[in-house]
């Protein structure tokens, strides 16, 4: 079976990489170190980066997955700043931000990204899910950001979800297409 190092200090990341991943022959295993994070208004950017150096610091093959949440009346605003956003100001700004504005899309820009760095590989695949900012903070399950966002085809917020609608709002082919890449490349 391949391996691949995932860099997260979560383990309920690795066990749904591992669950999806199994079924292609490849192994996740994890890389709970810190990387540094650069300062970009473009997760793809900071997820090159890290993977980059997780698999020089380590040198094995590794992936990174980073996200960035983009409302277009704010001009992108936060980016990959998420967390930023979220302890700095909470989902209640947010909404006030939007008040009376008509153009409430936002979007979740997920992107992993894999590096090799004995093999000279280095690619990553990006996924989009639209939906608008709501005009409450609504739900209990989630943070921040989870509780003002409404996936396209959705009434409710991701909060607001039972763990099967979220998964459905996220399922998507991301990780079927790493899946087939690691295939390829790995030893």
């Amino acid at each position: 079976m391949k391996t691949v190092y995932y860099i997260t200090k979560n383990e309920e990341k690795i066990k749904s990489a591992n669950s999806i991943l199994k079924e292609y022959g490849i192994n996740v295993a994890q890389a709970a170190l810190e990387t540094p994070e650069i300062q970009s208004d473009n997760a793809k950017d900071v997820a090159i980066y890290s993977a980059e150096y997780g698999s020089k610091k380590i040198g094995k093959p590794v992936i990174k997955m980073d996200v960035e949440f983009c409302i277009e009346a704010l001009n992108r605003f936060p980016g990959p700043y998420i967390k930023y956003l979220n302890k700095c100001m909470g989902p209640e700004k947010v909404v006030s931000l939007m008040d009376g504005e008509t153009n409430r899309k936002a979007y979740f820009n997920d992107v992993i990204c894999i590096f090799d760095s004995k093999n000279n590989i280095n690619k990553c695949f990006e996924f989009r899910t639209n939906g608008i900012i709501g005009d409450k903070v609504l739900g209990k399950d989630g943070w921040g950001i989870d509780k003002i966002f409404i996936p396209d085809g959705y009434t409710k917020t991701l909060a607001e979800m039972s763990e099967e609608e979220r998964l459905e709002v996220w399922k998507n082919n991301l990780w079927g297409e790493l899946a087939d890449y690691l295939k390829k490349v790995l030893e």
